[in-house]
């Protein structure tokens, strides 16, 4: 049944405007075949993701929601290269989810969502190396990923937070 939903948002998306959330669907049900074990299925669910959100942050890099949505496919894309054994793989993705992040976070200072989303990014980059051995990376990563979540600075006139 899952299957069929998806199959007919991809069919319907290219004429009703349906990328985003097509790419949000399969994402999620990669998401879901990762967390049940079933490596293959969630591959290919993340491939489909991967591929829509892609091109929708490429054709269209001024919408940030877009961005977003491909880095957070780009994590659990990683999440399923490390779970398979496929390390240097999860790392190369994690490292463009960050990225993604990073310049979201750059563009959208005040965004408290995408300061969340870039330190969880740097939480799961410093596990990953610390379970590689790395553990000099893994520190550094986690020490960066902190530094997003800390609030330090004093109130705007409008009652927004600086993040640093």
């Amino acid at each position: 049944m899952l299957r069929v939903n998806l199959t007919f948002l991809d069919e319907a998306r290219l004429a009703d405007g349906l990328q985003l959330p097509t790419g949000q669907a399969h994402r999620r049900v990669g998401d879901s075949y990762r967390i049940l074990g079933k490596s293959d299925e969630a591959e290919r669910e993340y491939k489909a993701a991967l591929s829509i959100l892609g091109e929708l942050s490429i054709s269209y890099p001024s919408y940030p929601d877009f961005a977003q949505a491909f880095a957070q496919a780009k994590s659990g894309w990683a999440m399923l290269l490390y779970t398979t054994d496929r390390r240097e793989q999860a790392e190369v993705a994690l490292n463009e989810a960050r990225s993604i992040r990073a310049k979201l976070v750059a563009d959208f200072p005040l965004a408290a969502e995408y300061r969340q989303e870039l330190a969880c990014t740097f939480e799961d980059l410093g596990t990953l190396l610390e379970r590689a051995g790395r553990n000099k990376d893994a520190e550094a990563a986690l020490q960066k990923g902190a530094r997003y979540l800390c609030r330090i600075g004093e109130s705007l006139s409008d009652g927004t937070w600086i993040w640093h």
